[in-house]
Formats: structure tokens, sequence, C-alpha cells
């Protein structure tokens, strides 16, 4: 896979992950129409599926990009194919790698950027939320805060 060079970096192979490191990694996912194509032929045939449900297309190309993107860096971490890994998901939905690994990741998105955090032997999580300073005004500040 080759994204076009205005796109995202892949990341070097293989990738090393000592224990007790955490790897944090940014992308954008507002992608051009080529490479959120090449990052869909790594989608499972399950999350292809949950693609399409999607109504609007930014919303469906954010997806595709996002985990098209997680599966290639876990796929460095694991010396793989991105297409080849499987996951399963706990009863709240969280996916984990179905393989005999003990990499851990989590993935969160908000509006174009996503935040992927990858470590060894533990659980890990990351959130990530867009900032919107209209939501906070002075009324509100006052009301519940000191001055």
């Amino acid at each position: 896979m080759t994204p076009s060079p205005s796109a995202w970096q892949l990341p070097s192979e293989p990738l090393a992950l000592s224990a007790g490191e955490i790897h944090v990694w940014k992308a954008e996912l507002d992608l051009p129409t080529v490479d959120v194509e090449l990052l869909a032929r790594t989608l499972s045939e399950e999350e292809r599926g949950r693609a399409t449900r999607f109504h609007f297309e930014r919303d469906r190309d954010r997806f595709i990009a996002g985990r098209g993107i997680l599966r290639t860096i876990l796929a460095r971490y694991l010396n793989a194919d991105p297409a080849s890994l499987r996951f399963r998901y706990n009863s709240h939905g969280k996916p984990s790698l179905d393989e005999d690994t003990d990499i851990h990741f989590n993935l969160s998105h908000s509006h174009g950027l996503a935040l992927i955090a990858v470590t060894r032997g533990r659980e890990v999580g990351v959130d990530i939320e867009r900032a919107r300073p209209q939501a906070v005004d002075e009324n509100m500040a006052r009301r519940f805060f000191s001055s």
C-alpha cells in the first residue's frame, strides 16, 4: 500500500515495543479518496459492512481510514499483513487482537482526528475530543466557578 504523499506516513517496518512502553499515534482521517480506497482493502468483511452503514460519505471514509490505519500500525508491530489481522470484541464492543500476542491497543477518534495507543502486556486507553470553545460562555463560567 502506498498512500499519496500528502496523506499520512507509514510507520517504519517493523516497529519495536518494549515492555512498559506506550506508543501513541496521531492520524488524520480526512484522506484523499485514493488513500481511503487503499486502506479499505485492508478491512475485514465485517468492517466493510459496517462502513456501508454510514449515511454520510465523510463518516464512512473516516471509519475506513481509522480502521485501515489501525490495522497498518498493528501489522508493523506484528510483522504481518494488515488484512490478515482478526479482532474480537468484548461485551462493550472494545476490540482486541484475536492473535496470540501481548500487544494491546486502543483507538479514539473525534471529527477528523484519531489517536491510537499501543502497548505490551496490559490494557491501554486513549481518548480524544474536539474542543468546542463556544460551549462554555461567561454566564456558565459565573454559575459554576468562583472568581
